[in-house]
């Protein structure tokens, strides 16, 4: 008797097109719509033109899952590694893995300098209001629309040495010039087709190495710092919630061999002295309008005779943040020669414990 031969599951294979690591105004929508018009089975999705997450999820998963397209085109802003594994968790959980063969290909900068940051924030600021919602969101007109396109940037530039060393990437510097995107899309349409494009099932594994190292102080309501930042809060930020949790960081995505100095004390507790309260205005032709403040702090301690091993220029204890102001601004405001400074007589003491935050 002769067995019938089990037949071989072949999965349609769906290629994902992304950009990672540009900021707003970097090209990507104008090179993905070039893209699409050069392949016929292509299709975009765009959350310029969906009005919350979930939707742009959505249309995400069934343009994979169930349209005849062979290549979907994420056009996306996606900064920060976060933000490609959540792309890969919401493949991974609607269980595509088991049905469609997916495939990523990855366009990203070859660098962001003060010239790409520059050309970026001129193009963004040139759109105009009857562009689509998401872009109007993205202009940098306003206070507000700057500190979002700033930690944008911040947040690219973290990320783009580790999206360079990705399977399936393909890095470039026409991005940022003008009247070169044909380029980029012949570029980016040969690595579809010839390119070695990285498999779901081959991922990236979520980060696990620590975002930054830090100081967890020891701060409560009762503290001095405590009270100071509820001082603040109901003074100027029309808040009086206490934040429990204040920090010094040492090292922000530190290297591998930074990350090796300070796990090996982690655990210790150390003390910092505090010596200035630095802050900047909101509205630089208003004293009241408080946008930022912070406490620069010296690190007063050794470790087994060794020296610290840290990236942070100014280090300090960030108070708080107007909305819509990155966390990441305590650190150019205290660099800026147009901060706000006085000295603190006795200088404060403040211990903590050196722990990695995730």
């Amino acid at each position: 008797r002769t067995l019938a031969a089990k037949p071989v599951m072949v999965w349609p294979v769906r290629k994902v097109v992304c950009v990672l690591a540009a900021p707003p105004g970097s090209g990507k929508s104008t090179v993905l719509n070039l893209l699409s018009q050069k392949m016929p089975r292509s299709v975009i999705v765009s959350s310029d033109r969906e009005v919350s997450r979930a939707e742009f999820e959505t249309k995400f998963l069934n343009a994979v899952q169930k349209c005849d397209a062979d290549v979907v085109l994420f056009d996306k802003n996606i900064p920060e590694k976060s933000g490609l594994d959540r792309v890969f968790k919401i493949l991974v959980k609607r269980g595509l893995t088991r049905k469609v063969d997916i495939r990523f290909a990855f366009l990203v900068p070859l660098a962001i300098g003060q010239r790409e940051v520059d050309i970026a924030r001129k193009r963004v600021d040139q759109r105009t209001v009857t562009e689509p919602r998401a872009l109007k969101h993205s202009r940098i007109t306003d206070e507000t629309g700057r500190c979002i396109f700033e930690n944008f940037v911040a947040q690219c530039k973290s990320f783009i040495r580790t999206a360079h060393g990705y399977e399936g990437v393909l890095k470039t510097d026409l991005l940022f010039q003008e009247n070169k995107q044909e380029l980029v899309v012949e570029a980016l349409w040969k690595h579809l087709e010839n390119g070695r494009l990285m498999h779901l099932d081959k991922k990236p594994e979520p980060t696990i190495a620590p975002r930054y190292w830090g100081i967890d102080l020891d701060a409560t309501k009762d503290s001095m710092v405590g009270q100071l930042w509820l001082w603040l809060q109901s003074t100027y930020w029309e808040k009086n919630d206490f934040r429990p949790k204040f920090h010094v960081t040492l090292a922000y995505e530190p290297s591998e061999e930074t990350h090796r100095f300070w796990a090996q004390y982690e655990g210790r507790t150390v003390s910092v002295t505090a010596r200035t309260l630095a802050w900047d205005d909101w509205d630089k032709s208003s004293s009241s309008g408080l946008r930022s403040v912070a406490l620069a702090v010296e690190l007063n301690f050794n470790l087994s005779d060794a020296t610290p091993s840290t990236n942070n220029k100014f280090p300090h204890i960030t108070l708080g943040v107007k909305e819509g102001t990155p966390a990441s601004h305590s650190n150019q405001m205290l660099e800026s020669a147009q901060s706000h400074r006085v000295s603190l007589s006795p200088p404060f003491v403040f211990s903590g414990t050196i722990k990695r935050f995730i």
